[in-house]
């Protein structure tokens, strides 16, 4: 099965709530055999850490960019609205 989960923050560049569930979570369901993509900002090293991070080839990481593609375009009045955009542009080639 192919799995997407989606956290702005992420182990270990964010310390403790839901970065660490994402990270754990990615983990078991890697080693359950399943294709994990994750979807977060793009945190300083991303592909460095990810590789220390990986569980195999199993998980991959993806970073988001609400600063060009559609979510940088002045129609998203928030911070959320571009986020949102920018992670359904991330989405579409997966």
């Amino acid at each position: 099965m192919r799995v997407c989960l989606v956290s702005r923050e992420l182990m270990p560049f964010t310390g403790g709530g839901i970065g660490t569930y994402a990270l754990q979570v990615s983990r078991a369901l890697a080693d359950a055999g399943h294709e994990v993509h994750v979807i977060t900002l793009p945190h300083d090293d991303l592909d460095r850490a990810a590789e220390l991070i990986r569980g195999g080839d199993k998980i991959q990481f993806h970073a988001v960019d609400p600063t060009s593609g559609q979510a940088a375009l002045n129609a998203y009045g928030s911070e959320v609205l571009r986020h949102s955009m920018a992670v359904f542009e991330t989405l579409r080639p997966l």
